[in-house]
Parts: C-alpha cells; structure tokens; sequence
C-alpha cells in the first residue's frame, strides 16, 4: 500500500502538469486592440469610434 504522503506527493505534482498544460489555453483569447489613422487617412476633425463585442447567452436555461 503506499504511503499517504507519496500519494500526496503524486496529487500535488498531477495537479501542476495539469495546470501548466491548461494555463497556456486560458491566456489564448483575443487582446482588446486599437485602429489609430494619421492625418492622410481622415479628414481633420472626424474621430470615428466602433466597437464591437461579443455576447453570448443560453435560450432555455435559468438566465
């Protein structure tokens, strides 16, 4: 039988293999990033803003 610290030992190591193969899949969204033009691309005084999102939701659960 093995002992209650080698099985800990092994638990603890499990969970950071696990958790170093899951982080790098966490960090893999999409930056939020900013479009500046200069002065060739827009008429002086025009600022045009957009933003765009996305929104999810579930139909036919408890929302």
């Amino acid at each position: 039988m093995v002992s209650f610290s080698r099985r800990a030992l092994l638990g603890c190591f499990s969970f950071s293999v696990l958790l170093a193969l899951y982080l790098p899949v966490a960090a893999a969204q999409e930056n939020p990033y900013f479009v500046a033009y200069d002065h060739y691309l827009e008429e002086p005084g025009n600022l045009e803003i957009e933003y765009f999102s996305t929104l999810g939701t579930q139909r036919g659960g408890n929302n």
